[in-house]
């Protein structure tokens, strides 16, 4: 389950790939036309939550594990400590993410690969996070 979740990052971004180059498309003679593709991505995130919301909601009526719920007398309290590490990983892999992506799509235009190809490039590369869930299943 775990590997379903980190795997939607990469169904997003295979949404994205295909997404985005179609709204640019549509909206090539509107001023602007690149915030028809946020404002797409925007909408495409509102329905994916509105999907998760029953799931979301049954997770919430599960009871925990025998084992977890007896514990050890100690109650578990939430505090950012026990979170910075986890937080701070998630902060560099989008900074990361983010800085390599800029620039390897810049690389392929610059190198002439057409809207076409960087679209598969982008769609192949979701598919592999997706698919890398697995690999990382056994690793977490």
């Amino acid at each position: 389950l775990l590997g379903l979740y980190y795997g939607g990052t990469g169904l997003g971004i295979v949404l994205s790939a295909l997404l985005v180059p179609a709204m640019l498309q549509a909206a090539a003679r509107v001023p602007h036309g690149w915030a028809w593709a946020w404002w797409a991505l925007a909408a495409a995130c509102l329905a994916a939550t509105a999907v998760l919301v029953w799931p979301a909601r049954v997770l919430q009526t599960l009871t925990p594990p025998a084992a977890a719920a007896a514990g050890d007398g100690v109650a578990l309290r939430f505090t950012w400590r026990a979170f910075a590490p986890g937080l701070a990983g998630y902060a560099m892999f989008g900074v990361g993410y983010i800085g390599y992506m800029t620039f390897v799509i810049a690389l392929l235009r610059e190198q002439g690969v057409g809207p076409g190809a960087l679209t598969l490039f982008y769609a192949l590369l979701g598919v592999a996070v997706v698919a890398s869930s697995r690999i990382w299943a056994g690793l977490l």
